[in-house]
């Protein structure tokens, strides 16, 4: 991504934003598409259902508790994003190999403005703050809550093997080229094996 952007007359700060756009639209198109997904079955579901139905004590329950796993996923991912600040948010720490070289970075770019800011965001070493403390990765253990209310929502085995893949994917990326890509940059000694909640 890196040595594209340069090709193209780009420093590696807006390498680095451009980069940043791309995560969220594709973070959004991932959720439109799954949210469409379970709107389209939920909508062939109760075409043909009593209007009754719909306000059953197991429907309203279901809901419910489909509401609370969304409203839970929802603090753990805002939280998370906000612990981690931008840089590790976005995967900062793929583009620079240390804070130093980020500095050095920007300052071949030209924005000098922007050096102390941007060599501020990438870390010398991981963060454990905020949700952290107790989970090494809350939004890959927690933040898929919100897909499963969905399933219980929509009350659909479907959508919720969906989600389950999802969670799979998510959580084979996180140890396939996130935890190594840790490993070779903090050291294995620099990044801890189990938060709190894990060890129990």
């Amino acid at each position: 991504w890196m040595n594209r952007m340069r090709l193209r007359g780009y420093g590696p700060r807006e390498a680095f934003a451009m980069w940043c756009r791309l995560y969220n639209v594709s973070v959004v198109l991932n959720h439109a598409a799954f949210l469409s997904f379970a709107a389209r079955i939920a909508a062939a579901k109760w075409k043909d259902a009593p209007s009754g139905a719909l306000f059953s004590s197991s429907v309203l329950a279901t809901s419910t508790c489909g509401a609370v796993l969304i409203l839970i996923s929802f603090y753990v991912v805002t939280t998370a994003a906000s612990a981690l600040g931008d840089a590790s948010w976005f995967y900062g720490d793929f583009f620079f190999p240390s804070l130093q070289s980020a500095a050095n970075a920007v300052s071949a770019s030209g924005n000098a403005g922007n050096e102390l800011d941007f060599a501020e965001m990438v870390h010398t070493e991981p963060k454990y703050v905020g949700l952290y403390r107790y989970l090494n990765n809350p939004d890959c253990v927690l933040g898929f809550l919100g897909h499963y209310g969905v399933a219980l929502i929509t009350r659909s085995w479907a959508v919720f093997w969906v989600a389950l893949l999802s969670h799979v994917a998510n959580y084979a990326f996180v140890h396939l080229v996130e935890v190594p890509h840790m490993e070779r940059r903090y050291s294995k000694d620099g990044v801890r094996n189990a938060a709190a909640l894990e060890k129990v």
